[in-house]
């Protein structure tokens, strides 16, 4: 995938962690693509304005691209996330059959 490419959904990630702080959520999205960096969901956090602690833009996002794709396993996708993962995401993603994770820290 092209170095522009990247930095263009790592914007929209930007985006979606933008739309959670509007909400009233922590800033926090993500950001999913096949492997050639197309487009297949993005979502943000809506822990606390959905009263649902599991809704992190995170688990968001693979709920969504799941019922996308009506697929439970998304082996051969990328992700991008804003800031940082928590463990328990990262190993539901891996039983969902992601292998390659891009992590990004907003300083």
């Amino acid at each position: 995938m092209e170095q522009e490419r990247k930095k263009d959904l790592i914007r929209l990630t930007m985006e979606e962690a933008s739309k959670a702080v509007a909400e009233g959520n922590a800033p926090y999205g993500a950001v999913l693509t096949d492997k050639n960096g197309n487009l297949i969901a993005s979502a943000h956090n809506t822990a606390r304005s959905s009263c649902d602690p599991t809704a992190h833009g995170e688990m968001n996002l693979l709920r969504k691209a799941s019922q996308l794709l009506k697929a439970r396993d998304l082996g051969g996708v990328l992700h991008f996330f804003q800031y940082r993962i928590l463990f328990h995401v990262h190993v539901r993603m891996h039983q969902g059959g992601n292998r390659r994770l891009f992590f990004w820290i907003l300083l």
